[in-house]
């Protein structure tokens, strides 16, 4: 059994590195965000699971265009290489980009919660 001390340092080592955990997964996972974006476009959907208008112009060259960078403490989706992805983009809105709710349980269940059960034993909670 831990004493104090010990639970002290595990809580405050939890504390002060599950953000960066977090954004450290979506980083290495970019690809995965990215296909989950993509899927959900392709079943005509934005981030807030609404439907895309039918006649959204969203193309295959649109949906390789997408891509993700890590932005100090968050993480941006964007378009790159196709000259229609910032019209497309301001017509939809940044929702457009955003995780619905059946990716982010995906991603949380699949990657995100491994991940940090990890980071936790890394900081000595057991």
């Amino acid at each position: 059994m831990a004493n104090i001390y010990e639970v002290s340092k595990t809580i405050n080592a939890i504390a002060a590195g599950l953000e960066e955990e977090c954004l450290n997964c979506m980083d290495t996972n970019k690809s995965i965000i990215r296909d989950c974006i993509q899927e959900q476009l392709y079943s005509g959907m934005d981030g807030t699971d609404r439907c895309l208008s039918p006649t959204y112009d969203i193309t295959g060259t649109f949906y390789d265009s997408i891509r993700l960078e890590r932005l100090n403490r968050s993480m941006s989706v964007f378009t790159e290489g196709f000259i229609d992805g910032p019209d497309i983009q301001k017509k939809y809105g940044d929702n457009i980009f955003a995780l619905g709710s059946s990716a982010k349980e995906y991603f949380i269940i699949m990657h995100l919660r491994p991940w940090i059960e990890n980071f936790f034993k890394e900081c000595g909670y057991k």
